[in-house]
C-alpha cells in the first residue's frame, strides 16, 4: 500500500510527538467515511477493486491503518454512518458525481483518482469494515443517522 494520501495519514500518525500533545492518553473519535474516503480508497487498487465488488483491498489499508493507529496511547472509537434519509438532495448531488467519476474512470481503468471517487459505500464494505474493528478489537458503532453529528454529541457529553 503505497498511496499517497493514505501514506500522509501514516506519517501524521507517526509524528507521535504532535498527535500525543494534543490526544495522548484520550478518546478519539474518527468518522468512518471520511476516513475511507479521504485515505482507504486511495490505496492502489481498492477503490476500483470496490466499483467492481471486492471491498478487500479497502479493508487491508483500514486494517494496517489500525495497526498503526494501536500503537499509540490514543483509544480510538470508529462512528460509522446510519441511515441518513434527510440528506436526499445532498446524497442525489454526491451520486451525480459519483456517475460522472466513474464515467472517467470507464475511459481510463488506471485513473486512481476517478476511481477513488466513483467508489461508494457498500453494504459489503461496511460489514467488512465493521468486522476488521471486531478483529482488532477496535471500539466501533454506527450512528443512527451522520457519523459527524453522533461524534459532536458524544464530545459534548463527554464520551
Amino acid at each position: 500500500m503505497a498511496g499517497s494520501e493514505l501514506l500522509s495519514l501514516l506519517l501524521v500518525l507517526s509524528v507521535s510527538e504532535s498527535v500525543l500533545a494534543l490526544c495522548g492518553g484520550r478518546t478519539v473519535g474518527v468518522d468512518a467515511s471520511i476516513l475511507l474516503y479521504r485515505y482507504l480508497l486511495r490505496a492502489p487498487g481498492a477503490a476500483a477493486a470496490l466499483i467492481n465488488g471486492d471491498p478487500s483491498l479497502a479493508v487491508a489499508a483500514f486494517k494496517e491503518v489500525l495497526n498503526w493507529m494501536h500503537k499509540l496511547p490514543i483509544s480510538w472509537i470508529f462512528v460509522f454512518d446510519g441511515s441518513c434519509e434527510g440528506k436526499a438532495e445532498l446524497s442525489r448531488r454526491r451520486q451525480l458525481k459519483r456517475k460522472e467519476a466513474y464515467t472517467k474512470f470507464m475511459v481510463d481503468e488506471h485513473d486512481e483518482h476517478a476511481a477513488a471517487k466513483a467508489a461508494m459505500r457498500t453494504p459489503q464494505l461496511e460489514i467488512a469494515l465493521a468486522n476488521a474493528c471486531r478483529e482488532c478489537g477496535q471500539p466501533y458503532l454506527v450512528a443512527p443517522e451522520e457519523a459527524d453529528a453522533q461524534l459532536a454529541a458524544m464530545a459534548r457529553d463527554g464520551r
